[in-house]
């Protein structure tokens, strides 16, 4: 499959590096040109762990979303709206979402998959979250995480991505209940 995570952060980065190593094409999308060029040159997210050369890397919206069959939503909480803005002219209804974002949006006080829902129309999205740690993850130490979602499709499609000897995946249709559990946890953490 190609797979596309929108967000270079530590989470972001452990989740591309998690779907590269289970075989499929990844492309890790960066908020700007300038840390694009820093990545390709070989700066590290996660000290220790270097950016394969297999993975692609971009800035660009349409390059990350046009050949996507899933597209994994790692940008903090505070961008998910602005992003699924700036991909709306690229994606497609058949494309599987996967949001990440940890964390309700400040002022109008939105779990992460109400923002999703008001920016794209589309069905086919699940909600991920841990009580994981990225650099856990990254490192291949057994990690489980929890995926929320009304789509039997997308739950499929995403656990195909990420199962591993290191990842498992529990699944749940309470979207609110696995917000909420990943947004305290980063609070505690």
């Amino acid at each position: 499959m190609n797979i596309t995570v929108m967000g270079s952060g530590v989470f972001g980065f452990a989740i591309a590096l998690k779907i590269l190593q289970n075989g499929h094409n990844v492309t890790l999308w960066t908020s700007n040109k300038e840390k694009e060029e820093e990545l390709k040159k070989g700066k590290e997210i996660i000290e220790g762990i270097k950016i394969p050369k297999n993975m692609k890397i971009t800035s660009s919206y349409e390059k990350a979303i046009k050949n996507a069959d899933i597209i994994f939503l790692m940008t903090s909480a505070k961008h998910i709206a602005a992003v699924c803005q700036n991909i709306k002219p690229y994606y497609n209804k058949k494309q599987i979402f996967c949001i990440g974002s940890k964390g309700i949006e400040q002022g109008t006080s939105k779990f992460v998959h109400e923002v999703f829902k008001d920016n794209l129309k589309s069905s086919n999205y699940s909600v991920l979250s841990g009580p994981s740690f990225a650099v856990d993850m990254a490192n291949s130490y057994p990690v489980g995480l929890s995926i929320a979602s009304l789509s039997k499709k997308s739950i499929k499609l995403i656990k195909q991505s990420l199962i591993s000897d290191s990842v498992k995946l529990r699944e749940t249709t309470d979207l609110i209940a696995v917000q909420i559990c990943g947004s305290i946890k980063n609070v505690i953490a």
